[in-house]
């Protein structure tokens, strides 16, 4: 897979945390928006997860667990691992729509860092929309929600729809497969919080650090599906049909 690695030694931190102790440390690291790859959390998924609330200890209280509290873990969103997945972009025509050599390559959303991203073409000339990004997960899969973030540039989605297939298999370049919506997101505001409607009921909570705009939704029915295609049927909020997009993907609950 292509894709900067620009907290590699955090994952070796996170994966030694959690053999240590044996148990899950995702909810700390996301709780402070650290990024770490889907092929460490797959490492730190087979122990328990962490069941306080550690990230509110404090060492300059006469009483540092004060704060700290049980939560269920029942309710811990676990990422689908995505290191065998593929991914394609294209434009309304299905022509090739990344630009790779500008680190604008498609398989940045998939890199679990928000600091890498995907831009649309734009040089030697910009792609019209509708936009899509097809995804082959490589099995059918349970998921109940899908995550997004869209970095730092200012090329954000203003309108997004989720689709998906029945069919068993497909290449991800036939513009003939019969896809259907499964989810639709609409732009409320510019820095691109999220309002959700049409199969979905949104989580937005925000995350410390730079890249602070994950975006959590959660199916209102489970889905069983291999197949992801996102449509960004409009221009960005610049007015634009540019579109950038640090991260997407899937998580289950146990």
């Amino acid at each position: 897979m292509k894709g900067t690695r620009p907290a590699a030694g955090l994952d070796a931190f996170y994966t030694e945390l959690c053999t240590y102790f044996k148990k899950d440390f995702s909810p700390f690291f996301d709780h402070w928006g650290i990024d770490i790859s889907d092929r460490a959390r797959a490492q730190g998924y087979i122990y328990p997860v962490l069941d306080k609330t550690i990230w509110k200890y404090d060492p300059l209280s006469k009483n540092p667990n004060a704060q700290v509290e049980t939560y269920s873990p029942s309710h811990y969103r676990y990422r689908s691992n995505r290191v065998n997945w593929e991914v394609r972009a294209f434009d309304m025509d299905y022509n090739n729509n990344d630009q790779v050599d500008d680190n604008g390559a498609i398989e940045h959303i998939l890199d679990g860092y928000k600091s890498s991203l995907w831009h649309s073409q734009w040089r030697p000339s910009n792609l019209p929309v509708p936009h899509y990004i097809v995804i082959d997960m490589k099995n059918r899969q349970q998921i109940d929600g899908f995550f997004f973030a869209n970095g730092h540039r200012e090329y954000r989605m203003s309108h997004m729809i989720l689709e998906t297939t029945d069919a068993d298999e497909i290449d991800l370049d036939d513009m003939s497969v019969n896809w259907y919506k499964i989810a639709e997101i609409r732009s409320v505001d510019d820095f691109g919080n999220y309002s959700a409607a049409d199969g979905v009921k949104p989580y937005a909570e925000g995350l410390s650090g730079k890249y602070h705009n994950e975006q959590f939704y959660e199916f209102i029915n489970k889905k069983n599906v291999r197949y992801l295609r996102v449509v960004i049927p409009e221009v960005s909020v610049k007015n634009s049909v540019l579109h950038t997009l640090s991260e997407f993907g899937t998580f289950y609950y146990q």
